[in-house]
């Protein structure tokens, strides 16, 4: 195995703002799975189970935050290093199940479905061993201690680990505690901005008045064919164009969703949510924490405006907010009514030399206050980015929740077709469920 360096943490430390803002989450609704994050990976060949145990204990030892737990005592919640007081065998770390291939997605979402404790430790680790001969890793990692670009660093780390390769891991509590002095400026500029900046009314609709918040949120494929991605992809070097294919993906996504929140629930002004890496810098690319944060984007809709207009406006909200997307800034993202998030390529193609599969394991719970979310997720080589749409169940009923995505689609559509058309003529109910909605009766005062 790889030496081993262990950062030495005397009594504990305390909480990130963005860890901060995860936990008092999930102390709102502490049976809700909303801060678990999943992956799945498939390893397409026999492994060694007691190596490949061995290889993540080595991962979690040289970690601050995997080898944490979090006390949450009356003075503050705090991290304390469970390898002062010793961890527990490595082999442990990883538990060992057998299950029939077939089995494992319905295994994997009933998993998925608990909140991972991380007053005991932030992960859950298991292997599960096929009929086939092939195995897979479910990791889950509790949202505190990570972030998308993190899950993918603890499986490169894994497979280096196993594989007898050195393991290259950053410090998140230096990444926090030393902030880099280059951003000072532009951090105070973000401050006063943030300062200033007047919270966006929370939506209190979607398809349907909110009576009671629910972290209970339900995910769809957002399912775009290979023609009209490749039409939106066209659209993002043409009418949509900006500066770098994530930001592109990002403006537009974004002001597909406002559209669509517009039409649905009737408002005109609200807060859209976008989650920013804050890894440009050298030394954080090796982090395994949550560098990221969410930072808002004020919406303003005017539904005579064109798609192109419409993507304009919320343009030049987005590159606001980006320009004031500093770490320890005073932002807040209270007030978003949805969330867009564009994770990039994470690679994780092969576990080493070992040919795999990932896909992102949905809790089936997210935050109460976002209505609608956008996932454009990368996971995996040589395949076309997928797009999910996660509706939250108190702002939908089944039959919405079942139509939303055809909305989005649409909308979608609509604006690489047609670009310069008003974004309220597009149609957001096919023929099929317009004659539904007729023979219900209408659409108790809401558009769809």
């Amino acid at each position: 195995m790889p030496e081993v360096h262990v950062p030495t943490v005397a009594d504990g430390w305390p909480l990130s703002s963005a860890q901060r803002a995860l936990w008092s989450s999930q102390r709102r609704d502490p049976s809700a799975p909303l801060q678990n994050m999943a992956l799945l990976s498939h390893l397409d060949g026999a492994i060694d189970p007691s190596r490949f145990r061995m290889a993540f204990a080595a991962v979690v030892e040289r970690s601050e935050t995997l080898s944490a737990r979090l006390v949450d005592a009356r003075g503050g919640a705090q991290w304390h290093d469970r390898r002062a007081e010793g961890l527990p065998d490595p082999l442990t770390l990883t538990a060992v199940v057998t299950c029939p291939r077939a089995d494992v997605p319905g295994w994997a979402r009933r998993r998925v479905a608990t909140p991972i404790d991380a007053t005991e430790q932030p992960f859950d680790s298991v292997l599960l061993d096929h009929d086939d001969g092939t195995w897979s890793w479910y990791l889950g990692l509790h949202h505190t201690v990570t972030d998308a670009a993190s899950s993918a660093l603890v499986f490169e780390a894994t497979a280096a680990a196993y594989h007898g390769e050195p393991i290259q891991l950053g410090s998140y509590i230096r990444w926090v505690s030393d902030p880099d002095p280059s951003m000072e400026r532009r951090r105070l500029r973000a401050r006063a901005h943030w300062a200033d900046r007047r919270p966006r009314p929370v939506l209190d609709g979607l398809y349907q008045p909110v009576r009671d918040r629910t972290a209970a949120n339900e995910r769809h494929d957002l399912d775009l064919d290979a023609e009209l991605f490749d039409d939106v992809t066209d659209a993002l070097a043409g009418p949509y164009r900006m500066v770098s294919d994530d930001l592109a993906w990002t403006a537009f996504l974004v002001t597909a969703v406002s559209i669509h929140l517009a039409r649905v629930s009737g408002a005109s002004a609200f807060s859209v949510g976008v989650p920013v890496h804050n890894r440009s810098a050298a030394s954080a690319k090796t982090v395994i924490g949550p560098l990221m944060e969410v930072y808002p984007v004020d919406v303003d809709i005017d539904p005579t405006a064109s798609f192109v207009e419409t993507h304009r406006t919320i343009s030049r909200s987005l590159l606001r907010t980006l320009a004031n997307a500093v770490p320890d800034s005073g932002a807040s993202a209270a007030d978003t009514s949805a969330i867009v998030n564009v994770i990039p390529g994470t690679g994780l193609g092969a576990f080493g030399s070992i040919p795999s599969t990932t896909e992102w394991i949905h809790p089936g719970a997210a935050d109460p206050h976002h209505l609608i979310g956008i996932q454009l997720t990368g996971y995996g080589e040589g395949t076309r980015s997928r797009l999910f749409v996660d509706l939250n169940e108190a702002g939908a009923d089944d039959r919405h929740r079942r139509r939303a995505p055809g909305h989005l689609r649409r909308i979608i559509a609509a604006m690489v077709a047609s670009p310069d058309d008003p974004a309220d003529r597009v149609e957001l109910v096919d023929d099929e469920e317009r004659a539904a909605l007729v023979a219900w009766g209408g659409g108790g005062g809401r558009e769809c």
